[in-house]
C-alpha cells in the first residue's frame, strides 16, 4: 500500500540489505540486525529538480516464527547517515530509458507481479 506523499512520484526507489547478522534465540525467536542503503529519487519543491536521496542506516529486528513462518515482529531503523541529493544525470547504459532495461513502478505496476502475483485471501 502506498503513502499519498508515495502517490505523486514517478521514480522508483530501492532498498539494498547488505549485511546481515542473525542470533537465534530459540526455534521461534531470532534477533537480526540488517545494514540498508535507501535511494530514493525526489522532486526538490524549491526548483522543481529531480534528486537522490540516500539513506544509510541498520534495521534491528526481532523475528518470531508463527504459524511455521518467520515474520518480523518489532524493528528498530537506525540512522548512520543520509545525504539529501546526489546530483547528475542517469547512467544511460544503466537506465530504462536508454539501457534497454524495462522502468520499474510502484505497487502493481511494477514488472514483479507478473512472477509475483498477489494472491487475495479470501474471508
Amino acid at each position: 500500500m502506498l503513502h499519498d506523499a508515495e502517490r505523486d512520484v514517478q521514480d522508483v526507489g530501492s532498498h539494498n540489505l547488505t549485511n546481515v547478522y542473525i542470533e537465534l534465540d530459540s526455534a521461534e525467536r531470532a534477533r537480526v540486525e540488517s545494514y540498508v542503503l535507501a535511494f530514493h529519487p525526489y522532486q526538490d519543491t524549491s526548483d522543481s529538480e529531480m534528486r537522490m536521496g540516500i539513506f544509510a542506516g541498520r534495521y534491528e529486528d526481532i523475528f518470531e516464527r508463527r504459524d511455521g513462518e518467520w515474520k518480523i515482529a518489532k524493528r528498530v531503523v537506525i540512522g548512520d547517515w543520509s545525504r539529501a541529493e546526489f546530483p547528475g544525470a542517469h547512467w544511460s547504459r544503466g537506465s530504462w530509458q536508454e539501457g534497454g532495461f524495462p522502468r520499474g513502478g510502484r505497487g502493481e505496476n511494477d514488472l514483479s507481479h507478473t512472477l509475483f502475483p498477489v494472491q487475495k485471501i479470501s474471508e
